[in-house]
């Protein structure tokens, strides 16, 4: 009987998952960049009038997470840098959510302007021209 091809590879599927397991955690710099361009990229939506909350835990995020930033060591597994990344990570999340309800509140404005003037009645039509009056012969 022939061995399944999923039960032959598990094996390296098991090394592959234990050696990104074992990869040590990547600088908080990158997350750090990615978050603050998502909260601008939420600022320049105007998310803020939108989803204050989402916005202010973004940006409380962002700034505990560059506070740890800076307090962390180039140590691998430095849990000053660990929790910066996290918190990076979810001040982006909180930023692309705000954003996301920002755009939501817009489109649905778009669309009860557009389904209130598909409602509104018709115009009246306007009357005949008048044919023109007189020649003068």
């Amino acid at each position: 009987m022939k061995t399944p091809l999923a039960v032959r590879q598990l094996p390296m599927i098991t090394v592959l998952a234990l050696c990104a397991c074992a990869t040590a955690p990547k600088p908080p710099e990158d997350a750090l960049r990615d978050a603050a361009n998502a909260v601008a990229s939420a600022e320049d939506a105007r998310a803020s009038d939108y989803a204050a909350p989402e916005m202010r835990s973004a940006h409380e995020k962002l700034r505990a997470a560059q506070a740890l930033a800076q307090q962390a060591t180039p140590d691998q597994g430095n849990p000053n840098a660990i929790k910066a990344r996290w918190l990076a990570e979810e001040a982006s999340a909180d930023a692309a959510l705000a954003e996301a309800k920002a755009r939501e509140v817009r489109t649905q404005s778009v669309v009860r302007d557009l389904q209130s003037k598909a409602a509104a009645p018709p115009p009246p039509p306007s009357p005949p021209a008048a044919a023109p009056s007189g020649s003068g012969s």
